[in-house]
């Protein structure tokens, strides 16, 4: 989040690379864009650095560092050999380049190559303006985010929530199990979901009736939603609106 806000703040250009992903498709994500700029974890760091070898890209890699009360920064230069270990981050980004693009995202690639398809700081406002005058959220609620950063609908999620001053919280790795005690102990108000991930709870009995009487709104996206999904939802969150 800190990179995202960060590039956007620079007037740069995002794209997320999901770690989840196979190896063949971060190289071809990687060698697509040609960035002038990778942030990595230390996690994460090796994995990068093994890409970018075999990819022969020239690329500024910056590696954070937390230790919960600050960020470290790794410095590489443009043939990865480290430079300097600092707290300050000072990187060189072209300085003539303002970019109206705020994000770049890759479709799923299920009807063939995936395209890359860029997003403009107006598109993304425009569809703000919209969402937020629809939905009515306000600085007092609770925002999900169950979904990748690298699937669109975490837009939704992360700007509808922030451009109104809201909580936004993130479901940590592995914690589907224990989804109903996410929603609960957060109170979250705003749900978003992909209809089948409602099929999901309800095979690992974690609907039970009038649960997450917390959520009055909730957005479902990227599927069919049919009639018996929102009765199934409605039942353990009766005071929910819902959305398709």
């Amino acid at each position: 989040y800190i990179a995202l806000l960060g590039s956007m703040l620079a007037g740069k250009t995002y794209l997320f690379l999901n770690t989840k992903d196979k190896q063949e498709k971060l190289e071809d994500t990687i060698a697509k864009l040609k960035p002038c700029l990778l942030i990595v974890d230390r996690y994460n760091f090796e994995r990068i650095e093994f890409f970018l070898s075999r990819l022969k890209i020239s690329v500024q890699c910056v590696v954070i560092e937390s230790d919960g009360k600050t960020l470290n920064y790794i410095k590489k230069n443009k043939e990865n050999s480290l430079i300097e270990s600092t707290t300050e981050l000072d990187v060189y980004m072209p300085p003539h380049y303002i970019s109206n693009i705020v994000y770049i995202m890759f479709t799923s690639g299920s009807t063939g190559v995936p395209k890359k398809i860029p997003i403009t700081h107006h598109n993304l406002r425009a569809f703000l303006n919209n969402i937020i005058d629809r939905i009515r959220p306000n600085q007092a609620d609770v925002f999900s985010q169950i979904n990748e950063l690298t699937f669109d609908f975490s837009v939704y999620d992360i700007f509808t929530c922030w451009s109104v001053g809201a909580c936004l919280c993130v479901l940590p790795d592995n914690y589907v199990l224990s989804i109903d005690k996410y929603i609960v102990d957060n109170n979250i108000s705003y749900w978003s979901s992909v209809p089948s991930f409602i099929s999901l709870l309800q095979k690992l009995n974690k609907l039970s009736i009038n649960n997450y009487k917390t959520i009055r709104y909730s957005v479902f996206c990227g599927e069919a939603l049919t009639n018996e999904t929102v009765a199934i939802w409605k039942q353990a969150a009766p005071n929910t609106i819902v959305d398709n």
